[in-house]
Parts: C-alpha cells; sequence; structure tokens
C-alpha cells in the first residue's frame, strides 16, 4: 500500500492489536509522561507532507495509536498548518478508542511538547504501513 492511500485496514487491525503484538511488529519504545504528536518538520517550509492528512487520514492516526500504545502515552495531539478533515481524523481516533487533539499552529512549539513524543507524519503513516504487511 502506499503512504498516499487511506490506510482503514490498520484501524481495523488495531482493534483487535494489543500492546504485546505491537512489540512484536516495531519493537519496544521508551516511555512518554505526555502524549504522541504528530505534526510536520518545522523545516517543511513547502508543507508538502501535509497531503498525508488528507490521502491517508487513516494511516496518521493508526501511527498515533500505534506510537500511543508502544509508549504508554496518555493520548495523541496532531499539530497541523493547513485546513483538514476534523471531523474524519476525530472519527478514526474513536475507531481505536484515541484521544485526539487538533491544534492548527504554523510551527510545532517543542517547549510545549518536553513530555511527549514527537513524530513526522510519515513516520506515522508508515507505522499503519507496516502494522499492514505493506
Amino acid at each position: 500500500m502506499s503512504l498516499l492511500m487511506n490506510n482503514t485496514d490498520a484501524l481495523v487491525q488495531l482493534r483487535s492489536c494489543d500492546r504485546a503484538r505491537l512489540e512484536e511488529l516495531f519493537g519496544t519504545m521508551a516511555p512518554v509522561s505526555g502524549r504522541v504528536v504528530g505534526a510536520l518538520y518545522n523545516a517543511d517550509t513547502e508543507g508538502m507532507k501535509n497531503m498525508l492528512l488528507h490521502t491517508n487520514p487513516a494511516g496518521v492516526v493508526a501511527g498515533l495509536k500505534i506510537a500511543a500504545l508502544l509508549t504508554g502515552a496518555s493520548g495523541a495531539e496532531l499539530v497541523v498548518r493547513c485546513e483538514v478533515d476534523r471531523q474524519t481524523l476525530l472519527a478514526n481516533a474513536g475507531t481505536v478508542d484515541l484521544p485526539l487533539e487538533i491544534t492548527q499552529a504554523a510551527l510545532v512549539n517543542k517547549a510545549l511538547h518536553k513530555t511527549d513524543l514527537l513524530l513526522d507524519l510519515e513516520q506515522l503513516a508508515a507505522m499503519a504501513d507496516r502494522l499492514t504487511g505493506a
């Protein structure tokens, strides 16, 4: 599956995955006392990876859920620079019981995320692909 295709299969698989199964596929991740945060790199001034939020919202959310389960994070946040379909993103998060906040900001303020794990959108979509065997 391409990162640019909506990976709803990952959400379906996550509904029956536990942390042990995810650790078999991904290994362990360091614990996080905050949340998992998905965003573009601040250096990505063109915002080319924003397309993942539009073409693969299920994959991005699945990646957030995978990272949250592996780190013990309390939830997830998406920091977005562009208009997004909030309803779709929140519905996808609801499918896998992921508390998700969507924040509109031009840049990620790293000082606000000291206890969080920051991941870029491409990493998140790739995690969903790996879960489904792509």
